[in-house]
């Protein structure tokens, strides 16, 4: 096999192989003698077509499958000896087989450009001191007890006042050509809170059951969502005011919520709880200040396309992802995809830019992702995803998702690396 290399660019490479011809008679060979063991031809016992005949008769079919063949094999033959890692499938070009001739082919591909590592040890980190007082204690037992309060109705029967909920029905209609309209039923509104839109809070603040009230609200356009730039006519009508009732904070309510210790042992865990809270918050801002740091610190080099590809489609998926999580049918939305992708495309390069020096670091430092961690990986992945650890396994062994797992965990070794040589300031 003759191999020569060619740099299109710092992360585009061609290869030209030349297979000899007895190499490609031999692959040929194989392929008939395949054929003329399992193909049914009339006239013929299976297993005994003469190799000639299936030579004519399957000319194209065996032309194709060698081809693709040797070029699959001997690709990653010549890639292994030349000490390259393709980061796609390659693209094949100008393939030249012709019987009695050796065969040529052309492959194109992108790989990791060089790097030129610049500063990585010493950089200076803000890491804050992680202190939890017992205000902070406070807090969190209070959303606890509010978490296992209930509803109850509001006796006597008074207007409602901020704090209350409302039980109401909720019918709308757009106010524009569309007209279109909708209906809730059994609707609970928090009266009061900053999560609910100041015309619903002024409209029902001193309402009381049995009362219906209609008024407008004018969505702002940058809003997301099918009424992003509408005006909406809302009726609502009032059925029930309930308020929360909570439960005192005691020994009763630290076993409700799942400590049999009682409430001393519940403050000490929410403080632990606090406390590791705040470490790993503390941590993950280190690490994404020391990949800011890296990523402006080092020279510009240019991106493989498929890899800047690849995080902006994980972008995009991510994006619809949150759109159906707060209830949006991204494909009922007027939505600007191609601004979206631009707006997208710009964080995508800064990332694998980030990941790259990363990359880089890890080869650098000698640093591995090893099969135990690995493994721990996939069974934290499977608890959070309530499935079990082979299943998860096998789902990505059939995506071929293993190696971008094992990546991901050496670019967080790295980082790791990185911030546990810094400098740290209060």
């Amino acid at each position: 096999m003759k191999v020569q290399v060619r740099d299109v660019s710092p992360v585009k490479k061609t290869l030209e192989i030349e297979i000899p011809t007895d190499e490609v008679d031999r692959e040929f060979d194989r392929l008939v003698r395949g054929y003329a063991r399992s193909v049914k031809v009339p006239g013929f016992r299976k297993g005994h077509v003469p190799p000639d005949l299936v030579r004519r008769r399957y000319a194209k079919e065996l032309e194709e499958e060698a081809k693709e063949r040797l070029i699959g094999h001997y690709h990653a033959k010549a890639v292994e000896e030349q000490g390259l890692r393709p980061l796609n499938d390659p693209v094949v070009e100008e393939i030249h087989f012709h019987a009695g001739e050796p065969m040529r082919f052309r492959t194109v591909f992108e790989v990791s450009p060089p790097i030129r590592l610049g500063r990585t040890r010493g950089l200076e980190l803000a890491r804050p001191s992680v202190e939890i007082t017992e205000a902070d204690v406070d807090r969190t037992l209070e959303a606890i007890r509010g978490s296992v309060g209930r509803f109850v109705p509001v006796e006597p029967v008074r207007p409602a006042e901020a704090g209350d909920h409302l039980v109401v029905d909720v019918s709308g209609k757009t106010l524009d050509e569309e007209a279109k309209e909708f209906r809730q039923e059994a609707v609970m509104i928090a009266v009061g809170a900053e999560e609910t839109l100041p015309e619903f809070n002024a409209a029902l603040i001193g309402s009381s059951p049995g009362e219906e009230k209609v008024f407008e609200v004018a969505y702002s356009p940058d809003g997301q969502g099918s009424l992003a730039g509408r005006r909406v006519e809302y009726r609502l009508a009032v059925h029930e005011i309930k308020r929360r009732e909570l439960p005192p904070l005691d020994d009763a309510l630290a076993k409700e919520v799942g400590e049999p210790g009682g409430l001393a042992v519940l403050r000490e865990r929410v403080s632990k709880d606090l406390k590791e809270g705040h470490e790993r918050k503390a941590r993950r801002d280190a690490r994404e200040e020391a990949l800011r740091q890296l990523i402006e610190s080092h020279e510009t080099f240019e991106l493989p396309e498929v890899l800047v590809e690849q995080q902006l489609r994980r972008q995009m998926e991510d994006a619809v992802r949150v759109m159906v999580g707060r209830g949006i049918d991204p494909s009922k939305i007027e939505m600007d995809w191609k601004g979206l992708r631009e707006k997208e495309a710009e964080m995508a390069a800064r990332r694998v830019r980030g990941m790259l020096i990363l990359d880089e670091i890890a080869r650098v430092e000698g640093l591995e992702a090893t099969p135990a961690e690995t493994d721990a990986r996939i069974d934290r992945e499977a608890r959070e995803l309530g499935v079990r650890s082979d299943e998860l396994r096998r789902r990505l062994e059939t995506e071929h998702s293993v190696q971008a797992l094992m990546d991901q965990i050496l670019r967080e070794k790295a980082l790791d690396f990185i911030v546990d040589q810094a400098t740290i300031r209060p």
